[in-house]
């Protein structure tokens, strides 16, 4: 069988690495857009860097069409080189086209909603899930509304909970995305003021200056992103999932800012979703709004989250029960 693994950076690139005992026992290849986790792993894996599209702002932006041709064009060619069997993605816009055009090459489409949403679909799920030939969905508040979706959820509390640390740092980091100023400005000012565990490390991609943090990278390796992580006490981040369930696993107390449409942050309000249901849970301490982010840094001084665990072979369980009714052994 060969698959062609096909995903946006970030969060949605970070759930399909974690399918590689699934994917590694075949021939694959990966289509996305070229990030530090992209670039790791297209060391791993046969790889096409294509350019990413927001489909919730086709309506609003018409330069998005340009973009939207050249990833069509681009991943048409890519499917007729390859011509795979298997079309497994994570989402999002720009694993649209080679969604679509998979039914053409006559491959097996299999869509796996993003975990950050818990109560709606993607606006690449909410299509894909009409055609594909299976949806495959990680909360069950999302698959009461999809009854024919296949539930996978990985998520498993496991009953402990992680004490405070009074060693390490701070780790600010807002993801692949695009600039966050309206929380690096609030850190800033958090960090001048020295209410923020020191030393202060901060990724972002904007412009916006932090001249009190004691160190600023636009972006991270994979490697040097983990170090940042280990490095930390108390992790705040944007509300994406690559990020909190990184942090998470490192056993970090972790704030969440969630990014907003209104201040032009998203395209949509999506991260709310996780924000929530990760903070019902007990497990991370989160916001919509920045103003806010103070006295939640109050509160994580004492704040012991529960501990959870993301178990991918949930995941690949349903994958192989699926490809095996569509690709029988022979023999």
């Amino acid at each position: 069988m060969k698959i062609c693994l096909a995903a946006s950076g970030g969060g949605h690139l970070r759930q399909l690495a974690r399918l590689k005992p699934f994917y590694e026992k075949h021939e694959a290849f990966l289509i996305t857009q070229e990030t530090p986790l992209g670039s790791a792993l297209s060391e791993e894996i046969r790889t096409y860097f294509i350019p990413d599209i927001a489909l919730g702002k086709m309506k609003r932006s018409p330069r998005e069409w340009g973009t939207y041709l050249d990833n069509l064009s681009q991943s048409y060619k890519t499917l007729k080189d390859e011509k795979p069997d298997l079309i497994l993605s994570t989402g999002a816009g720009l694993a649209f086209n080679t969604l679509w055009m998979g039914k053409y090459f006559k491959a097996k489409t299999l869509f796996i909603e993003s975990i950050a949403h818990v109560y709606t679909p993607t606006a690449t799920g909410k299509t894909v899930s009409k055609w594909a030939t299976a949806y495959v969905v990680q909360w069950e508040e999302l698959h009461n509304q999809y009854p024919d979706s296949v539930l996978a959820c990985p998520i498993r509390t496991m009953g402990e909970k992680v004490s405070p640390s009074a060693e390490g740092g701070t780790f600010v980091t807002v993801g692949t995305h695009g600039p966050f100023p309206r929380l690096i400005d609030e850190v800033e000012r958090l960090s001048k003021e020295n209410k923020l565990p020191r030393p202060v490390v901060v990724q972002h991609p904007g412009e916006t200056p932090i001249p009190h943090a004691d160190l600023v990278v636009m972006n991270c390796s994979s490697e040097d992103f983990e170090k940042h992580l280990h490095e930390a006490s108390l992790v705040i981040t944007h509300a994406g999932t690559g990020s909190i369930f990184s942090a998470l696993e490192a056993e970090r107390r972790v704030i969440a800012i969630a990014r907003l449409a209104k201040h032009g942050e998203h395209y949509d309000d999506h991260q709310r979703e996780i924000l929530i249901k990760l903070s019902e849970m007990g497990a991370i301490l989160g916001s919509d709004h920045v103003e806010d982010l103070e006295s939640l840094i109050e509160a994580s001084h004492s704040f012991e989250p529960i501990t959870l665990q993301y178990d991918s072979n949930v995941i690949i369980e349903a994958i192989e029960g699926l490809t095996a009714g569509w690709f029988p052994k022979k023999g």
